[in-house]
């Protein structure tokens, strides 16, 4: 028999549908591997065993109360136990590899957060399982929840990373309660309190506007309700979890069923069929799929709810049929006062049909998307329309944006950092920050059904009725002239600053020229007027450059750094 909270159909069709997936010789879940480019060696031509999902599958076997599931999550997880660090003195103490294919020592390397992923997980089956297992495998799980909650612990990740100060709290305080340990709840307490604090003393999290992550915390949210029974830690969770859904509908855009910008750590720029369906099920209303969305390889939404789901606060859901205005502009600022960074601020415009957003400072790493806009016209339900740096065709790390924004007009301002990676902001990075590359180049991209790209004074990108106008100012590269061009993609179209094409050659950032790229961007409707004046250059001091756009008597004001900066941005 399957929990209250789920449908013995639906368990039992996700089970079947799982079936062909599971390698008997290995005893777990199999599926391709992941092309994210870090954490693991191994890619999308691997068949691979994940450690986290296949917990996931264990649950889901031990739900339905047969005694062939029963017998199966019992042999996965004497599988996946023996996997996790246990040694306290090593380095990777209390985390699983991401892949039963793939030790810790081979990994590139090992994710830390797999304390917290796997133990969340683990903590389940203690807490809700505990009579339909064999009473050593019951030792085992313990010592294993043990061993996670105290990898945690002396981690000890604080606010800035969202979803894993979070999810590390949620599975402290599931530790206390099922393993009677008042110091490691003490911790978690504390450490969830200190994320209310951080989001009440501002507009949102560090990592904002993701997603990702946010659809991550509202599901780690919903799961340890159902893990902890205690008041002193589900009210606290309930809190979080209100406050969260008020983030995420201040930044939805009904008219194309989007999630605005400016947002950090996403993985995806169009709403997939797994978070569609995440809104679905709490909103109580259906929202629409921008057809030819596919889901990510790995994604882990879109099945049957392991534990149960909470809908959305009531006093939001109409929020996400309608903007509650015809137009909507908000401000909204992501670090606390207290924090020892420049202030990081997020601004957006949304009309019925067309959403804007950006933030004022940005690593252009891919999961930023510090600029980002979409469109309802006619032949599409939601363009999307995205800045980029590309590194050889990737989105660069060691690229910072600028944004100032003022309605559906944007300055924006591209400069370049020392001591980052290419593809990733930390993992590989060169030494010396000298990066070897046959292509850099700034884009901006118009993705969708028909969608155009005609020049003008500057360029503009058109789909429907909308216009982006894309203005040109001051952009130099290692100290030249960059060249402005369309170009067509395979599903848009793209204006592009092209700072290098050609042949591979070395660019050490710590000698490289001034580097300045600058662009104003507006948004346009019908037959509105294009900007004329580009942004100009008020002066340039002490490695920093001022820059001004003025439009229709507005001025967009920025100042970046014209060579690149070996600081914590």
């Amino acid at each position: 028999m399957s929990s209250s909270f789920i449908s013995a159909d639906d368990l039992r069709d996700y089970l079947k549908n799982s079936e062909p997936a599971f390698n008997a010789k290995v005893g777990l879940y199999q599926r391709p591997g992941a092309d994210n480019g870090y954490h693991t060696r191994l890619t999308s031509k691997d068949t691979t065993h994940p450690t986290c999902i296949n917990f996931d599958y264990a649950l889901a076997l031990l739900m339905t109360g047969e005694k062939s599931d029963r017998e199966r999550a019992i042999g996965i997880l004497r599988t996946l136990l023996p996997l996790q660090d246990t040694v306290p003195t090593h380095l990777t103490y209390g985390i699983w590899p991401w892949y039963q294919d793939e030790p810790l020592e081979m990994m590139n390397p090992p994710d830390w957060n797999w304390a917290d992923f796997c133990g969340l997980r683990v903590a389940q089956v203690l807490r809700h399982h505990t009579g339909a297992l064999p009473e050593d495998l019951m030792c085992d799980l313990r010592a294993a929840l043990g061993h996670a909650a105290y990898s945690i612990f002396r981690r000890n990740i604080q606010t800035a990373y969202t979803n894993i100060a979070i999810m590390g709290s949620f599975v402290a305080l599931a530790a206390a309660e099922l393993l009677s340990d008042a110091r490691i709840g003490e911790y978690g307490r504390r450490r969830l309190q200190d994320v209310i604090d951080a989001l009440v003393a501002c507009d949102g999290f560090a990592e904002y506007n993701s997603p990702n992550y946010t659809i991550e915390i509202v599901n780690i949210c919903e799961r340890a309700l159902h893990l902890v029974g205690k008041p002193e830690h589900t009210n606290p969770i309930k809190e979080l979890h209100a406050r969260v859904w008020g983030l995420i509908a201040d930044f939805f855009h009904p008219g194309t069923a989007q999630w605005g910008g400016p947002q950090s750590r996403s993985y995806q720029t169009w709403l997939e069929p797994g978070q569609v369906l995440f809104f679905t099920r709490r909103l109580g209303f259906a929202l629409p799929q921008r057809p030819g969305v596919k889901s990510r390889p790995g994604s882990l939404l879109g099945g049957p709810s392991l534990y149960p789901e909470l809908p959305c606060p009531s006093a939001l859901t109409e929020r996400f049929r309608e903007l509650p205005e015809k137009v909507v502009e908000q401000e909204k600022r992501f670090l606390p006062p207290t924090m020892p960074r420049p202030p990081l601020i997020g601004k957006s415009w949304m009309t019925p049909t067309a959403a804007l957003g950006s933030a004022n400072r940005a690593l252009m790493w891919v999961q930023t998307r510090s600029v980002l806009g979409y469109l309802k016209t006619d032949e599409d339900p939601a363009l999307q329309f995205r800045l980029r740096f590309l590194h050889d065709g990737r989105d660069f790390s060691s690229a910072f944006n600028f944004n100032d924004q003022k309605g559906p007009h944007v300055l924006s301002v591209m400069s370049l950092i020392l001591d980052g990676g290419s593809f990733h902001p930390t993992l590989n990075r060169p030494p010396d920050s000298s990066f070897e590359a046959k292509d850099f180049r700034m884009r901006f991209e118009l993705l969708g059904c028909g969608v155009t790209a005609v020049k003008t004074k500057g360029f503009e990108l058109r789909g429907g009725k909308y216009r982006v106008a894309i203005l040109p100012g001051v952009s130099v590269f290692d100290g030249k002239a960059v060249t402005w061009e369309i170009t067509k993609l395979e599903d848009g179209w793209a204006v592009d600053a092209i700072c290098h094409a050609g042949e591979a050659r070395v660019f050490p950032f710590k000698e490289i020229g001034r580097t300045l790229l600058c662009a104003g961007i507006s948004v346009l409707e019908g037959d509105e007027a294009a900007p004329e004046v580009e942004p100009m250059l008020d002066g340039e001091k002490d490695g920093e450059a001022a820059i001004t756009w003025v439009r229709m008597g507005e001025k967009l004001q920025v100042k970046a750094w014209n060579r690149p900066r070996a600081e914590n941005p």
